[in-house]
């Protein structure tokens, strides 16, 4: 088992006990405890846990991350804004990916029926995109992190990597004018940043309120991606920051040049 996958399965663990033993995930994962310990340090520098005396325990921040549908139905009318927004940007017959994100199944449900090909690793999108006949739909595999009904590590890196996109969004948890792009965690990281490779065009999806954040990891620069798609006006001068490095989108509204 490859380590990605072993730290996939302990995330799923952990989101399920809260608590874990290295002798038990020697066991389940049938490597060695100095193995798991490792394991368990490099995930606790990822954000996800804190080391324990024997085992680790899900990190609080983690531990109290919200419900994927209870997330889903906050600020919900401002996604739902974002993504019809961002039907818009997709071209007709378009190859498209779609990272999980509770805006992307927003995006999803009001694709029309039409001859696309998606490319996705969510559970959810791949749900909804089942019951429209027309749509080339395809999954990228990979290891199922249950917290956010999403396939990540290497099969859905791989999977995403063996097509090409004529566009794609992603969400993201930080957006900063200095740090650019991040998400949470590393196991979503990297499935980000092989579609932002492949992409012609390329844009993350996420509300106002994610302007100014940093994530723990990175996913890209502004230079990776062609623009951000938000649900409201900003400040002024926050904007223009911002207009600076990439394009802003904003539903019902021409983004306009800095002046």
């Amino acid at each position: 088992m490859l380590e990605v996958e072993r730290h996939i399965a302990i995330v799923n663990k952990l989101t399920k006990d809260k608590t874990v033993t290295v002798n038990e995930l020697a066991a389940m994962l049938d490597v060695a405890k100095t193995t798991i310990r490792k394991d368990l340090t490099e995930l606790e520098k990822s954000g996800v846990l804190t080391r324990i005396h024997g085992g680790a325990v899900l990190k609080d921040e983690y531990l109290v991350q919200t419900d994927y549908d209870e997330k889903k139905m906050q600020d919900f009318d401002r996604k739902v804004l974002i993504a019809q927004k961002a039907l818009n940007l997709i071209p007709d017959n378009a190859s498209i990916a779609l990272n999980t994100s509770t805006i992307t199944s927003l995006i999803a449900e009001y694709l029309p029926n039409n001859q696309y090909t998606v490319v996705t690793n969510s559970l959810d999108i791949l749900n909804i995109l089942a019951k429209k006949d027309n749509i080339n739909l395809i999954s990228s595999g990979g290891n199922f992190i249950t917290k956010h009904r999403s396939f990540e590590g290497p099969v859905a890196v791989g999977g995403f990597a063996n097509f090409s996109y004529n566009v794609s969004f992603i969400g993201a948890n930080g957006i900063h004018h200095e740090q650019g792009i991040s998400t949470k965690t590393f196991l979503e990281a990297e499935a980000k940043k092989t579609i932002l490779r492949n992409s012609i065009a390329s844009y993350v999806v996420a509300e106002e309120k994610k302007f100014d954040r940093i994530g723990l990891i990175k996913v890209s620069d502004f230079s990776d991606i062609t623009g951000i798609v938000t649900d409201s006006p900003m400040e002024n001068d926050k904007l223009k920051k911002y207009q600076e490095k990439t394009e802003i989108i904003f539903p019902n509204i021409v983004s306009a040049e800095v002046n």
